[in-house]
């Protein structure tokens, strides 16, 4: 068996130290990614300025299906979404209550797609939701959203308010 000339020229320990700091460097950009990736804590999103007409025919009655987070019971309903004066203003109604809330659009990733903001003021804490916006052949609006926690499901299908449950 033949040693190649360079590595021959490094001392055993050199060798074993670059492999050290290389391991060390490994451990610590894992332990970053991990420490990194906490659901609702997004660097790479910047919250747009408002614009009532942005995204466009969000505003309206809608029609909601869901999965709460924690029981994973499913659940329908309605939403209202209308213009505030920074914010989208929310009322959403399951089960005969109501729950207030507001929405906002930023922009993420490098890709810049839009996603909407919604945090309802839900009791104890606030229910926050990243919905992704699309648009059907009748140019309505549909939503698909996820709780922060990633334990809940969302979606919301436009509809006349005549014809919401």
């Amino acid at each position: 068996m033949s040693v190649s000339p360079r590595r021959a020229q490094i001392p055993v320990g050199a060798m074993y130290r670059a492999n050290l700091t290389r391991q060390w460097r490994a451990a610590c950009l894992g332990v970053a990614c991990i420490a990194g990736t906490t659901a609702h804590a997004e660097p790479y999103c910047t919250r747009l300025a408002f614009d009532p007409d942005e995204p466009p025919g969000l505003t309206g009655h809608y029609a909601v299906i869901g999965r709460h987070a924690t029981t994973h019971r499913p659940y329908t309903g309605t939403l209202a979404i209308e213009t505030g004066t920074d914010t989208f203003v929310l009322v959403r109604t399951i089960g005969g209550r109501r729950v207030e809330g507001e929405a906002w659009l930023e922009r993420c990733s490098p890709d810049r797609f839009p996603v909407l903001r919604v945090r309802y003021a839900t009791t104890p804490t606030p229910e926050g939701m990243s919905c992704f916006l699309r648009f059907d052949g009748d140019n309505e609006t549909r939503a698909s959203c996820t709780t922060f926690d990633g334990g809940g499901l969302e979606a919301w299908y436009q509809s006349d308010p005549a014809s919401s449950p």
